[in-house]
Formats: C-alpha cells, sequence, structure tokens
C-alpha cells in the first residue's frame, strides 16, 4: 500500500511517490531522496553562474572595464609573463587610479599607475582590444607616454 503524505502548500494527502499534489498541483520534489548528490548539482550549477556574473558585472561589450578587478588581474599577469617580468622580476602589486581614456568598438584604452613590487609606482597605459573566436580580448600594457618624469619605475 502507498504511504501518504501532506502536501506542503495545501495540505491535502497525496501519495509519496506523487509527482504534483492532485488538489493544487504543487510539485512534489523529495530532496531528501538527492541527498549529496542533490547538494552536488546545485553547487555545480551556483558555481559557473557565479562566475558568469562576476565576468558579466566586469566587462561591458566584452571588454573588462578599466576599473575592474578583472582588468587589475590582467595587467598582473601581462606584467608578470612579460620579458621584464622574467628577467629582472618585475611585478605588479596593485593598479592604483584606473580610468577610461577612449572607448572604441574594438577596442578600450586605459590609464593609471601600478605599483611595482620595488615600491615605486609608474605610470602605464593599458588597451583591451577585441580578439578572435578563440580569445575574446587581447591586453597590451605600456609606460605612459603623457609626463615621464612623473615615473620613478620601469617596466
Amino acid at each position: 500500500m502507498e504511504t501518504l503524505v501532506r502536501c506542503k502548500v495545501c495540505g491535502a494527502a497525496r501519495a509519496r511517490r506523487a509527482l504534483n499534489c492532485p488538489t493544487c498541483g504543487h510539485p512534489a520534489v523529495n530532496y531528501r531522496r538527492w541527498g549529496f548528490l542533490g547538494a552536488l548539482i546545485a553547487v555545480g550549477a551556483i558555481a559557473p553562474a557565479k562566475t558568469w556574473l562576476q565576468h558579466v558585472s566586469q566587462t561591458s561589450g566584452g571588454l573588462p572595464r578599466c576599473e575592474s578587478t578583472l582588468a587589475e588581474k590582467e595587467i598582473e599577469r601581462t606584467v608578470e609573463n612579460s620579458p621584464a617580468g622574467h628577467t629582472r622580476g618585475i611585478r605588479v602589486i596593485a593598479v592604483l587610479r584606473p580610468r577610461l581614456v577612449k572607448d572604441e568598438p574594438a577596442a578600450r584604452h586605459c590609464s593609471g599607475a601600478a605599483r611595482l613590487n620595488s615600491g615605486d609606482d609608474v605610470a602605464i597605459d593599458f588597451v583591451f582590444s577585441r580578439g578572435n573566436g578563440s580569445t575574446p580580448y587581447f591586453i597590451s600594457v605600456t609606460r605612459a607616454r603623457q609626463n615621464p618624469g612623473a615615473i620613478s619605475g620601469s617596466i
């Protein structure tokens, strides 16, 4: 004989194995039956959604925003993997005062300062350019040209 349980919405009796309440139609999901596997599935669905939302909030038109943590991480990675980063051990500790200089359909031009592991603050320009199908964007980081006298370090 089938075990009866009460619907959590309307209180009507329904079979434990019923998919919906016969009275109100509320879905009857037995979460305990899913247990650990259900939790893994839920976390597996939430983690990519969270990553996607973070990416969307830090980009505009597919390119990173100048002031985003994504832009800062890309600058740190680019300098670390540059010839100067490899040979002289230069690392970016923080990106200071990032600002948008020019926004074009194919590129986003930004400027700011990079605090290096030597303690120097260096004025930088960085550009995010649209990539091809497999690479969403490219980044280039250069020393700022506007005020070379204010640059106390080198990249």
